[in-house]
């Protein structure tokens, strides 16, 4: 049983996950508690356990402290802190633990760390875009787009670019005619070489399960479970096709459009508790249903969404669903 606080997601995974007793083979249940330790009203037959899932891989990106970059762009930072505490192989451990358990591997990793994963660190040229510091960036830019041999030198002058020239082992190397290579040295340096022990802890980790083993022999096919890259994009027509409509009573009602305050992710998470559909699946059929009250309710677990027929207008509808789906910390409770 893994109990968990909202407000502390983080913290209460990293002591749960990282108690001796914790094995991430066995199965779990998963049980959301307030500050008081009080039971959030939800039985977790999958609902709960999607939604920590979900919650502790978001975590993992944002309160770890291993990685940098755009939310959606991460790059491992070294951090000795975290390193001493084992946080690189444990948010590898997290990830594959998720993924392997029917949840979101983290699709946040730049497109050079993954390549450094499941290719290797030197197989797949480093991109320029993952570059997450916007000054040393720019210094690449300038370097790469010198347009004489006098320009490069005076781009590779840079007290930065020189400490990284000479941690590669390149301090003399300035030939013009070389300057694409040098770029690809310096990015190398920057995005794999110069965290490379802390992205061995992390790889450590990512072997749990088998995890990264699958992502070796499969790399394109798990791209889209790590990266932004190759993602199919979550639309009203692939939510659609994940849900049943058990219809209450024969008839039809006049469609209308109109934008949402609700995004389709928030709309799924109210339902399921994963605001994108797990790469396993929910394993087990969607529907929806109407009742009667007032405003919409879920079983997550199933997972049903119990829609109102009572609103005479799409309008007061809509609006009803915005404020109970934004304002529902968890499972159906509007």
């Amino acid at each position: 049983m893994i109990e968990v606080r909202r407000s502390t997601v983080w913290e209460d995974v990293c002591a749960k996950l990282g108690q001796k007793s914790f094995s991430p083979n066995n199965r779990f249940l998963v049980k959301f508690v307030n500050k008081e330790g009080e039971s959030e009203e939800a039985v977790d037959l999958n609902g709960p356990k999607r939604e920590l899932l979900r919650l502790a891989v978001k975590a993992a990106n944002e309160n770890s402290n291993i990685f940098f970059g755009p939310p959606g762009c991460r790059s491992l930072f070294a951090n000795t802190t975290a390193r001493k505490r084992g946080l690189y192989r444990f948010v590898g451990m997290l990830l594959a633990w998720s993924l392997a358990h029917g949840g979101p591997g983290g699709k946040f990793l730049s497109p050079t760390l993954y390549d450094s994963l499941a290719y290797g660190p030197c197989e797949k040229p480093p991109r320029l875009e993952d570059v997450a510091d916007p000054d040393l960036k720019e210094k690449i830019i300038k370097i790469y787009n010198s347009k004489s041999q006098e320009e490069f030198e005076n781009n590779l002058e840079d007290e930065e670019i020189k400490w990284i020239l000479y941690a590669q082992g390149l301090a003399i190397l300035r030939v013009f005619e070389k300057k694409d290579e040098i770029v690809g040295i310096i990015l190398r340096h920057v995005l794999v070489d110069s965290t490379r022990s802390h992205f061995e802890e992390f790889k450590k980790g990512l072997e749990t399960l088998g995890v990264l083993k699958a992502i070796q022999a499969n790399p394109e096919q798990f791209r889209k479970e790590f990266t932004h890259q190759n993602v199919d994009a979550f639309d009203a027509k692939r939510m659609q096709a994940l849900f049943e409509i058990n219809y209450f009573e024969r008839g039809s009602n006049e469609r209308h459009d109109g934008d949402a305050k609700a995004t389709l992710g928030e709309v799924l998470s109210f339902v399921t508790g994963a605001d994108v559909p797990p790469p396993l699946g929910f394993g087990c059929s969607s529907f929806i249903t109407f009742t009667d009250r007032t405003l919409p309710t879920a079983d997550t677990c199933t997972p049903v969404l119990h829609l109102p027929t009572v609103h005479r207008s799409y309008d007061k509808f809509k609006e009803i669903m915005d404020f109970s789906i934004l304002n529902s910390p968890y499972f159906g409770h509007p």
